[in-house]
């Protein structure tokens, strides 16, 4: 039995007075007390008895889990989505570099056109995939001058970067 359902030891009211308070923003003994006319005394005592404090956590908690997870299940989708839509461009523009090399025309990919389609597909599918969109390259330096500390220096903030071996 999860702690948000109906406890066995909780009869009916105290129950509707706990959904009740559960389903209220701001939650309120007051305002649960006047909605259902019961007295303010009777319904703290169900709340102290029942733990209402403690079981709507719970039921925030299982809330906030469950709105996590469909943020996960859409960005997911979202990535299943794109990577198709990635790959499938991708497979347009060789079949348009195909028929560009066997020297056809065709009039509704021209060849620039061709270009920007693999290079945004070969992007989103690496986007898609958690890979940069594009390769960094660290350009050939004159280290000859530097002492070996500053060497080791350098090598450990590549290696922190995820620039280097």
């Amino acid at each position: 039995m999860k702690p948000w359902e109906r406890q066995d030891n909780e009869s009916s009211p105290a129950f509707e007075a706990f959904v009740m308070y559960r389903d209220t923003q701001p939650r309120s003994l007051r305002k649960v007390s006047e909605s259902l006319s019961k007295s303010k005394s009777l319904i703290g005592s169900w709340s102290k008895t029942h733990t209402w404090g403690q079981r709507c956590q719970q039921w925030d908690n299982e809330l906030d889990n469950a709105s996590q997870q469909t943020q996960l299940d859409a960005t997911k989708e979202m990535k299943r989505r794109q990577i198709d839509m990635a790959i499938e461009m991708q497979r347009i523009a060789c079949e348009a570099f195909k028929l560009l090399r066997e020297n056809l025309s065709t009039k509704t990919i021209s060849a620039d056109n061709s270009v920007r389609m693999a290079d945004i597909g070969a992007k989103l599918e690496r986007l898609n995939r958690d890979e940069p969109s594009s390769i960094e390259r660290v350009q050939e330096s004159d280290f000859s001058k530097f002492t070996t500390e500053e060497l080791f220096t350098y090598r450990a903030l590549l290696l922190k970067s995820g620039h280097a071996e």
